[in-house]
């Protein structure tokens, strides 16, 4: 068995609004002492218009839907608590100073921050990041077992993505079962980069 309890007036403030916290674990018998440094220092940004305060080292998308804010996004997944990669490119935002859009799943808040999830640049890129994704992807919506429930279908639309783009030549796979708890369709990948990362 093993337990963790905090030691009474544990509690600490140190540097830089952080807080140090005493625990005593036991297990196997052993009583040991450790200290666990929690960083409590906020950070304040605006995303489109709307003041936001979030602890420091939240992302910009993580600060944007804490704020009921949507970013579109392919490849991060919050609910898989996995680390985000940035590989789609759709969550890119504009900020204020920044030379080049970043991705907002990757991207850490910073004091005074302004962002803005959405305008006609970013719409532009990330209907091209679509158009490139279904240049190489089968055509079979209405047959697809994600139909209705994929998020590929739905920016798609959502961008006025209505006609078929110039589709490279497709290369006919297989699916096949890579692992025992997940079916691996190569025709439909995404590079999004989850199955690799849920593996690991």
């Amino acid at each position: 068995m093993y337990e963790m309890r905090p030691l009474p007036g544990c509690l600490s403030v140190g540097s830089n609004n952080s807080q140090v916290r005493r625990f005593r674990n036991s297990g196997n018998g052993v009583l040991n002492e450790i200290m666990v440094v929690v960083n409590t220092r906020k950070i304040t940004l605006t995303i489109d218009s709307v003041e936001v305060t979030v602890p420091q080292g939240t992302t910009v998308f993580q600060a944007a839907r804490g704020a009921g804010i949507d970013i579109p996004h392919l490849c991060y997944e919050p609910e898989l608590d996995l680390s985000p990669t940035a590989a789609c490119r759709l969550c890119v935002v504009e900020v204020e100073g920044a030379a080049a859009p970043p991705a907002s799943c990757a991207c850490p808040v910073v004091e005074g921050m302004v962002v803005r999830t959405d305008s006609e640049a970013l719409r532009e890129i990330r209907q091209t990041v679509i158009e490139l994704l279904l240049s190489d992807h089968p055509h079979d919506c209405a047959t697809c077992d994600e139909f209705g429930q994929c998020k590929l279908e739905h920016y798609a639309y959502a961008l006025g993505i209505r006609e078929k783009c110039e589709a490279a030549d497709l290369v006919e796979v297989r699916c096949e079962p890579d692992a025992p708890m997940m079916g691996y369709d190569r025709s439909k990948c995404i590079l999004c980069g989850r199955c690799v990362a849920v593996c690991q």
